[in-house]
């Protein structure tokens, strides 16, 4: 079975990612890594180099070709941006989205900002907030299960999964 969890930056994707694929006895995906390998540059060079509109081109060309996996798959946080993303996710596996609030992400991201573009700012607390804010639909749209990560450890998110998974 394919699990694609998508959730903001910060929900955990991969840390839950890492350990409910060895609760499954599954292969764990990164798809940014993924991207990374595919463009031959990190993703803030992709960003920086050549826009978001080409490193958006070059997630639905991973997905397209990851989704008959069956992997724990842990997406970016934008995936769901694209309608074509998420019937690509729809319709090959089951859709996680790991949810949290605003506050809870940007604990989670301390120290991380240097890393993830779309934060560079004066506020990226209000960043952050907006972003969750334009994403929450398409997240909400996109899964078939939703888990609230807020203040829970990755054991006690992936024994909820599996849980829900039985």
């Amino acid at each position: 079975m394919t699990i694609w969890l998508v959730g903001m930056m910060g929900s955990g994707k991969s840390t839950i990612g890492r350990l409910l694929a060895s609760a499954l006895q599954q292969e764990w995906i990164d798809m940014d890594f993924q991207i990374e390998q595919v463009a031959g540059k990190s993703i803030p060079e992709i960003f920086q180099e050549e826009g978001e509109p080409a490193f958006r081109k070059l997630e639905k060309s991973v997905a397209l070709s990851i989704s008959k996996s069956s992997a724990v798959i842990s997406t970016g946080g934008g995936v769901v941006k694209s309608k074509e993303n998420q019937n690509i996710m729809k319709e090959n596996g089951l859709v996680i989205y790991l949810e949290s609030s605003a506050e809870g992400l940007l604990k989670r991201l301390k120290g991380e900002m240097a890393h993830r573009p779309l934060l560079r700012g004066d506020n990226p607390q209000e960043t952050l907030a907006q972003l969750l804010n334009e994403r929450q639909p398409m997240y909400l749209s996109a899964a078939h299960l939703v888990v609230d990560v807020e203040n829970r450890t990755p054991d006690q998110i992936v024994a909820e999964i599996m849980g829900k998974l039985e």
